[in-house]
């Protein structure tokens, strides 16, 4: 089993969750204005996020996907957990 934590700013989350694409595969985010506040409530009310260095497992992998393509995110994890 691997573990990967995607993270993006809170900024570009909010533009994901209006993407075309994001909107055709999750139902849950077609109420664009419902999601945006649940996501805005739990960045302030929760950490969505593990702190660096908290997740020391050799099946763990970590990467802040803010300015980095899907595909590019995709090869680097192939490449840490050696699935190529």
């Amino acid at each position: 089993m691997c573990l990967i934590e995607l993270e993006a700013d809170l900024d570009e989350h909010l533009e994901r969750n209006k993407s075309e694409f994001r909107l055709s595969q999750k139902p849950t985010k077609r109420e664009v204005e419902k999601s945006e506040t649940e996501l805005l409530k739990s960045a302030k009310d929760c950490r969505l996020n593990s702190l660096p260095g908290e997740v020391s497992s050799s099946h763990y992998f970590r990467v802040n996907n803010t300015n980095v393509a899907p595909d590019v995110v995709a090869a680097q994890i192939k490449k840490t957990f050696i699935l190529e």
